[in-house]
């Protein structure tokens, strides 16, 4: 069986095959799963206001849209983030601060905090970069100290990003102090987080003072179109395939990897538009958002089924590489998180990624570039220059990021182990 990071790696055969189920059948509007999930995230956010939206980053746009930011007023965000949590803020047509991260950690280094804040200020982001927990409560300390001597329009709002994680009671949220001391916060459930719909996110109020009920503007927002939904089903059906075939040579006597009957896959099914990038360059301009599909929301009650499962997996495979990888490449993630990727720094990464891909491994890149997946000569497009965050540019030349997730064996996790503790360089 083959690992890849960044496709379907919370997906098993049951999921596939619901995904099929649903990409066939016309139940567009009979289903109750919208009311069922909503129900669910009511439960687990102890009724808070929540909106369930198609993407993270529409989630993020409807926040930052909600405190009416006007033009050219700031909005602080880490280095060493993607693009999709960088596009809603010139969505809205605010400026993106960049503070750099802690190499420890990779979240935003929170001493670097207060020289980036100014009188524009309007919004600070809070990454908790794979699943590892940020210390929101000193953001919260420094903020509220800055609110005490500003104008109730100039104060400064904390949204958390939680797109790297997701737990399934608020007691575990209280626990890990996820969702507590922010004033908005949400999770992606895209093909690659801790549980997916392939597209999909929801984001949740803690402060309506501030963001208000929002509850009329949310009901005009448009729902996606039939196939647009069913688009979030097929792409697992699709990516199913593609897993099957993707090491598979076209021709078995050329030794090289690089023509396979996978990569021809998805080449053949992009220009078809069956799967997609869920981040590129042209993320940065404005597309539109919508609201969490039934189709969606079908694929995702029926991971929330398995989240706990998931999650514990993960643990597992963790402390694999925890126990066996040498000192200098092991990950220290802050107490109670649950990490969706174990992050090592390596200077040979090709050399790696290479020696992994002969075992049927890819590994993933996150953050290769400070705004991933933007190339360095496209970042000035999103008010980045190069030095701006010397710690997110130099882990990002030596990253990658190992996988978790439960198509990951520990056979698998001690192969990368070995590969790791052979041929890795630091």
């Amino acid at each position: 069986m083959s690992v890849l990071i960044g496709s379907i790696p919370n997906d098993k055969k049951d999921d596939v095959k619901l995904a099929k189920k649903l990409s066939k059948i016309n139940f567009y509007k009979k289903s109750t799963s919208l009311e069922e999930l909503e129900a669910y995230f009511s439960e687990i956010f102890e009724d808070r206001s929540l909106f369930m939206f198609n993407r993270g980053r529409d989630s993020l746009y409807f926040l930052l849209k909600s405190l009416n930011i006007k033009r050219e007023e700031e909005v602080i965000v880490q280095a060493f983030t993607c693009v999709a949590t960088v596009s809603p803020i010139l969505w809205v047509h605010a400026r993106p601060v960049y503070v750099d991260i802690d190499k420890e950690t990779y979240n935003m280094d929170i001493s670097k905090l207060k020289e980036a804040i100014t009188p524009k200020t309007r919004v600070i982001i809070v990454q908790h970069t794979f699943g590892n927990i940020a210390d929101v409560y000193k953001v919260r300390e420094i903020v509220d100290e800055i609110n005490k001597k500003r104008e109730e329009d100039k104060r400064i709002s904390i949204i958390e990003d939680c797109c790297h994680l997701f737990y399934l009671t608020s007691q575990e949220l209280e626990e890990k102090y996820v969702g507590i001391f922010s004033d908005a916060f949400f999770f992606s459930f895209a093909q690659d987080k801790a549980i997916s719909c392939t597209q999909g996110s929801v984001c949740v109020v803690n402060n309506t003072k501030i963001f208000g009920k929002r509850k009329t503007e949310y009901a005009n927002i448009p729902e996606l179109s039939k196939e647009d939904a069913k688009y979030n089903a097929k792409y697992i059906v699709t990516w199913n395939k593609i897993r099957k075939w993707y090491f598979v040579k076209v021709l078995p006597f050329i030794k090289s990897d690089k023509f396979t009957i996978g990569k021809f896959l998805i080449l053949y099914y992009r220009e078809r538009g069956d799967i997609k990038k869920q981040a590129d360059n042209n993320t940065i301009y404005y597309d539109g958002i919508h609201k969490l599909s039934y189709i969606q929301a079908s694929l995702l009650l029926h991971q929330l089924d398995k989240l706990e499962d998931l999650n514990e997996h993960r643990i597992v495979i963790e402390n694999i590489y925890n126990k066996g990888l040498k000192k200098q490449f092991q990950f220290k993630k802050e107490k109670g998180s649950v990490l969706l990727r174990y992050p090592i720094i390596v200077k040979n990464i090709e050399k790696i990624r290479e020696a992994l891909k002969k075992k049927k491994i890819i590994v993933g890149k996150w953050y290769s570039t400070p705004i991933f997946p933007l190339d360095y000569d496209e970042l000035e497009k999103v008010n980045y220059k190069k030095g701006l965050c010397p710690n997110a540019e130099s882990c990002g030349k030596k990253i990658i990021n190992l996988p978790l997730s439960i198509d990951t064996t520990e056979e698998d996790a001690k192969n990368i182990v070995s590969i790791i503790n052979k041929f890795a360089k630091q």
